[in-house]
């Protein structure tokens, strides 16, 4: 596996469509490729790709009790960005 740079951590509670938002906005800077789908029971999937066809992904919940996602959902979810790339 290549030695890839990570995502950071936001550490805040944060809306969903703002997190994927953070996702895709990192994704390009580092020269990646994100796309955000609808999934199932959750607010949406991403996947990130690099340009060796490399990719990485990630489920984002919904929110609950409100309309942001908990602090710790937020490290959960940018921790598998880091950690899932195939």
């Amino acid at each position: 596996m290549a030695n890839r740079p990570k995502m950071p951590v936001p550490l805040k509670d944060m809306p969903p469509q703002e997190l994927a938002d953070r996702i895709h906005e990192w994704a390009t800077a580092q020269g990646f490729v994100s796309s955000q789908a609808p999934h199932a029971t959750e607010f949406a999937k991403v996947i990130v790709k690099d340009p060796n066809g490399e990719w990485t992904w990630t489920v984002i919940p919904n929110a609950h009790r409100g309309r942001r996602i908990r602090r710790d959902q937020v490290r959960y979810v940018v921790q598998q960005i880091n950690i899932r790339w195939s």
